[in-house]
């Protein structure tokens, strides 16, 4: 119940792996309305909320998730662009080394791009932490305005599906092939090697499990063995 007053609806933590890579989703729905204006005396204030809650994720993510891949995502119901005093993302804006609100241009872009075009503002974001940077390079952000699909436009997407569009994000963890595991950009007959090798000596990479079964084994070797012998067109 201390919480309650900063995050109406409690946030949600996924902890899942793809490919490979171990990453923490961290789902948000913040509390809405305001006047523009935080008052940090009054703790009923919307923005003052909002403001705690950004503060208390930073804190969870610093303490428990210092070291991992974690997105912070959703309907955080405030503008990124606010002047300081009015910020309420203005402690975790600050901390550049660390964490990176990755629609930032979008939220300083055109407002035809915004997630929330009826205000019009920017409201729903993507944040990730310094371990994702690499992989933003060469990735994408974009709203996507599913309202552009629909013969009704704007007001049907209104009314059946949702006030605000959503904003997607595109990460690239480089072309490493699972089962690559020389690097080399390809399944070879090194690759086979190695992963035979791994499987004698217990010495294992992820990128060696190619069946995600949670270990290496001969398994691997004969898929590895048959994507080299059937590859894609």
């Amino acid at each position: 119940s201390p919480y309650w007053s900063a995050f109406p609806r409690s946030p949600m933590v996924m902890d899942l792996n793809f490919m490979g890579e171990n990453i923490f989703i961290i789902n948000n729905h913040f509390k809405c309305c305001g006047d523009g204006i935080m008052n940090l005396d009054d703790l009923g204030d919307e923005e003052t909320r909002r403001y705690t809650a950004s503060n208390l994720l930073k804190e969870y993510i610093d303490t428990n998730l210092p070291n991992e891949n974690v997105i912070v995502l959703g309907d955080l119901n405030d503008i990124l662009t606010d002047v300081l005093a009015n910020n309420v993302f203005q402690m975790i804006i600050n901390d550049s080394e660390n964490y990176l609100f990755a629609d930032m241009e979008i939220a300083e872009g055109s407002s035809a791009d915004w997630s929330y075009p009826t205000w019009p503002s920017h409201l729903d974001h993507i944040l990730i932490t310094n371990e994702l940077f690499d992989e933003l390079d060469n990735s994408d952000i974009q709203t996507i305005k599913i309202d552009e699909y629909l013969d009704g436009g704007w007001n049907e997407y209104d009314q059946n599906i949702s006030d605000h569009r959503p904003v997607a994000l595109k990460l690239d963890f480089g072309t490493s092939i699972n089962g690559d595991i020389n690097g080399d950009g390809t399944l070879n007959i090194q690759d086979i090697i190695l992963i035979v090798t791994m499987v004698l000596s217990g010495d294992y990479a992820s990128l060696a499990d190619m069946n995600e079964d949670g270990t290496v084994n001969i398994l691997d070797v004969v898929l590895v063995a048959f994507i080299i012998m059937n590859p894609e067109p």
